[in-house]
């Protein structure tokens, strides 16, 4: 039996960043990884507003706005997609804010770039932003 397919729209100007977030996810088991890239806030909502995601990971810089004002913005246009910040900044000040504006869940990006915790982190992760069940399979 396939394990189910997990949505995850990552949010981060950094394509190769993108691309290591999304090697760690395919390393998760229980679960079929589906990552999309967005580079932006803007093209963050389009997709949102057109493709399947269960859960959104979501860079804290993404230079011109903040990962917190971008999870203000989905909030405020009614995207309630459970929401992982990002950081490398790793502050309990930014996950405390990160908390407070209504993600999920905060991971610091040295542990995915080392490597030392990645997939055990961003399956926590996901587990914990949707109960390990994904909202919907597309095929």
């Amino acid at each position: 039996m396939k394990p189910p397919a997990l949505h995850v729209l990552v949010v981060d100007d950094s394509r190769a960043y993108f691309e290591i977030i999304a090697r760690e996810l395919d390393g998760v088991r229980a679960f079929r990884s589906d990552a999309k890239h967005c580079p932006d806030a803007s093209s963050c909502l389009k997709m949102l507003a057109s493709e399947i995601v269960d859960c959104v990971l979501l860079d804290y810089r993404l230079g011109a706005d903040s990962g917190l004002e971008v999870l203000t913005r989905l909030r405020a246009e009614g995207y309630d997609h459970p929401v992982i910040m990002l950081t490398g900044q790793g502050d309990e000040q930014i996950a405390v804010e990160a908390m407070k504006g209504g993600a999920q869940d905060y991971i610091a990006k040295d542990y995915v770039t080392r490597r030392r915790a990645a997939p055990v982190d961003l399956k926590r992760g996901a587990e914990g932003a949707f109960g390990a069940q994904p909202a919907r399979e597309a095929e």
